[in-house]
């Protein structure tokens, strides 16, 4: 009887976790491990330069995915509407005056930025 208990509690606690925590299949937003709704606050264009990246890359199923397939999930985990992704990635390759992966190349110096400041020597009277 007491086995019974402590299992319908366990069910149970499984059961609300997964109504708080909506799927990426389901319609609503998707949430932090603190309960929080995550969303793309940044320019859409970045997102997107992001999704190029990562396919040209071959980082998701060994490179055996479609483009169409990372634009959907983004748009999914993100709320973020990124139908014209061609469009856009068309207007990122005519940047002219600055680079033309401005975005990663922004996200690679503030990652090499974070190491060294990590790496940084901190005196003893300063901790």
């Amino acid at each position: 009887m007491f086995a019974k208990f402590i299992a319908l509690e366990r069910l149970r606690d499984i059961v609300v976790t997964e109504m708080q925590v909506p799927s990426l299949a389901g319609a609503g937003a998707v949430r932090g491990k603190k309960g929080k709704e995550l969303r793309w606050t940044g320019d859409s264009c970045n997102l997107i330069e992001l999704a190029y990246g990562i396919f040209d890359c071959r980082q998701i199923n060994n490179g055996e995915v479609d483009l169409s397939d990372i634009m959907d999930v983004y748009e999914q985990c993100f709320q973020i509407n990124l139908s014209r992704y061609f469009r856009r990635f068309t207007e990122i390759k005519r940047r002219k005056s600055m680079s033309k992966t401005r975005f990663l190349d922004e996200m690679a110096r503030v990652v090499n930025k974070r190491i060294d400041d990590g790496d940084a020597y901190v005196p003893m009277s300063m901790r």
